[in-house]
Order: C-alpha cells, then structure tokens, then sequence
C-alpha cells in the first residue's frame, strides 16, 4: 500500500524569534520547497570565478575567521622543537608530560566548540577564546617550573581545539558551494603557515642561551590575536546559526551581507538562500529527532563514531 504525502499547500511556516514572538513566513511549503530548489541548482551551476564574484564578502569572512587556524598550527611545532633548546632544557628540563599537555587540552577545546557554538553562535566563541588565550600566555610566559608550563600548555590547548574545529565549520557555512573544498585546503595552509612562523622563530634564537630563547617564541603567540580579533569583530555570525534558532530575520540580513551589494536582486537571491537554509533545517531536525551525542556510542552509530 503507497502512503501519500499530506497535502502541506495550505500550511505555513511559523518560527519563534529570540524574544518569542512569531515570525510568519507567508509562505507555504511548496513554494518554500521550489525557492529552495531554485537555489541548490544556481549554487550547483556556479563557477569558481562566478562564486568569487558574487560572494566576495563571503570569500573575505571565511577567509579571515581561518585564520586563528594559525595559532594552533604555531604551537603544534613550537613545543617539540624548544625541547631541543639547551636553555630550555636548563630552566625547565626535559619532560615528556609536556608533549601531552596541548592535545588533553585539544580534545577539551573540541567538545567544548560544540555545545558552546550551538548556545552562543561562531562569533561570541572566537572572540572569548581569543581574549581568553591572550591572558592564558602569560601563564607560559611567566611559567618558573615546568608544572606551571604544563599547566599552561594544558589551558592553551583549550581554545586552540576550539578554533580548529570553529573555523572549518564557519567557513563551510558562510562560502558558497564552489569554493568549500578550496576553503578547507585554506585551512590546512594556515595550519602549515603556523608551523612555518615557529620554525622561523626559533631558527632566529637558536644561538641564544638565555631564557629569552624559549620566552620569545611563548610572546609571539600575543600576536596572532592582536592582529585578527579587531578584524573577526566585524564579521557576520552565520546565517545557519541564526536559521537553527529561528532567528529568520537576523538570517536574512547575514545572507545579505555575506552577498555583494551590486548582487542583481538582492532581495530575491537572499530569500532563496535563507528558503534553502530552512528547509535544510527541518531535514536535519527530523532526522536528529530523539537524538543526543550518547547515541555515537549506541548500537549501529559506534561504528560510524569508531571510523573518524
């Protein structure tokens, strides 16, 4: 027996806004459905200049959020190489805990991007964790004993996991289609750009023998932030994020800012964008129905959990 469809012409959409008041639509979910269509097919049928063209403030955004990809790319290369440092080793030693400090702290960052994206958007994140990071330095950079250091190479490495998960995930929601693979090379170049400024580093001081030689490379992550937070200030919040709280009118003017202005019909391709964002929305609801993150370790999910 074939079940049919209910029949959804009449209905229309009604989302709840931060402040609880309804947000009508106005429309139903067949015309929902075609906008979204329409637009899954011009962002299938964009080239890469095409895409660069239309959605260079997007390109600009996700561009610059990477960015923090850096810092962690920076320490994943400094720790291991100031243990060959014979200052280093005479101040502090050599111990293999400290090694360990920076991915325990990693693994944190990570589960903690997660719950606190989806509560407080990508944006209040990466700037917390920035502000955060840059009083979490001192603790290295003033360590006297190499617990301290561990101490602080441990509380580093939160917000380091934090923006190695962030910003592949805000890029992949704010570039358009054509240009996500190229954006997640990015990442890994901003990754490798990291490790390069280290080596650099500690190339420059690899002839001192005082304790400025490991406490420079500690200073030099100051840098990174001081450069990026005051430009990731400006930057839109996520339309996805903004979608996933029913926040449609605050979507509607992310899409319209991550879109050129000169964008013919403005309006019309931000609707479309956001009918796409909706309905994409409601699909991944239903089919998270009665789910939480316990179920990667039930039944049948272990194995998908255990292949990442």
């Amino acid at each position: 027996m074939e079940h049919k469809a209910p029949d959804t012409d009449e209905r229309e959409f009604a989302f709840h806004d931060k402040n609880n008041a309804t947000t009508d639509l106005g429309k139903g979910d067949v015309t929902l459905r075609e906008e979204a269509n329409e637009a899954t097919a011009e962002e299938h049928s964009e080239t890469l200049l095409g895409s660069i063209s239309r959605h260079r403030r997007a390109v600009f955004w996700a561009g610059v959020v990477s960015l923090c990809i850096i810092m962690h790319g920076y320490d994943s290369a400094l720790m291991g190489s100031l243990f060959g440092f014979p200052a280093f080793q005479k101040y502090y030693g050599h111990s293999s805990a400290l090694g360990f400090a920076s991915p325990i702290g990693n693994l944190v960052g990570v589960t903690v991007n997660g719950i606190c994206t989806d509560h407080f958007g990508h944006k209040p994140v990466l700037i917390w964790s920035m502000v955060v990071l840059m009083g979490l330095v001192f603790i290295q950079f003033f360590a006297t004993s190499v617990q301290v250091l561990f101490v602080g190479q441990l509380l580093c490495g939160i917000p380091w996991g934090i923006f190695s998960t962030l910003a592949p995930g805000y890029a992949s929601e704010v570039a358009p289609l054509a240009l996500r693979s190229y954006f997640e090379t990015w990442v890994v170049c901003c990754w490798g750009i990291g490790q390069f400024v280290s080596y650099a580093v500690l190339f420059s001081l690899q002839h001192r023998d005082d304790h400025w030689a490991f406490r420079i490379p500690f200073a030099v992550q100051w840098v990174w932030p001081v450069l990026i937070l005051p430009i990731v200030v400006f930057c839109p919040e996520s339309p996805w994020w903004y979608v996933r709280q029913n926040h449609l009118e605050d979507a509607r003017k992310s899409i319209q800012r991550l879109m050129n202005n000169n964008t013919s019909d403005l309006a019309v391709a931000s609707e479309k964008a956001l009918a796409l964002m909706i309905t994409t929305d409601r699909l991944e609801q239903e089919a998270n129905a009665g789910t939480s993150y316990w179920d990667c370790f039930r039944k049948t999910d272990i194995w998908r959990t255990k292949s990442k």
